[in-house]
Order: C-alpha cells, then sequence, then structure tokens
C-alpha cells in the first residue's frame, strides 16, 4: 500500500514537471511569434 502511495506521488510529479515544460514551451513560442 505505501509503495502504491509514493509510485503515485512519483508519477504525479513526473507528469506535472512534463506539463510544466509544455506550458514553458508554448509561452515562450507564443512570446517569439508575437515578436
Amino acid at each position: 500500500m505505501l509503495e502504491a502511495c509514493v509510485f503515485a506521488t512519483v508519477l504525479c510529479g513526473f507528469f506535472g514537471i512534463i506539463l510544466k515544460e509544455n506550458l514553458l514551451m508554448k509561452i515562450i513560442s507564443m512570446d517569439v511569434m508575437s515578436t
């Protein structure tokens, strides 16, 4: 049970990092296109 919780937490953090990077890339590309 504890291992499952740890695994879920790591997975959520991993996806969070990917989503953050994607958002940053979108914002940067938007800035580049607008300028």
